[in-house]
């Protein structure tokens, strides 16, 4: 059940990337990366080695917690 409801969340965001395109034609290639990125991410789910799922898993996560830092950084110091 739980990768049925990823399938149907991950459908729902690639809707909204894909009318926030329409109505605005000057974030198209941040829409096409981002529903690339979203569409890679829910197919991960469907994948049937559940070890390798997990270490997705885990990267994909230390790679966002890494990423807010470097925000936070780079915010603090003033260079955004």
């Amino acid at each position: 059940m739980i990768r049925e409801v990823i399938l149907g969340g991950g459908i729902i965001y690639l809707i909204i990337i894909l009318l926030q395109a329409i109505a605005q034609p000057s974030v198209g290639m941040e829409a096409i990366v981002a529903g690339s990125i979203l569409a890679v991410a829910t197919a991960f789910y469907w994948y049937r080695k559940h070890e390798g799922l997990h270490r997705w898993e885990a990267v994909a996560l230390w790679g966002a917690v890494f990423l807010f830092l470097l925000y936070g950084v780079l915010k603090y110091t003033g260079v955004v």
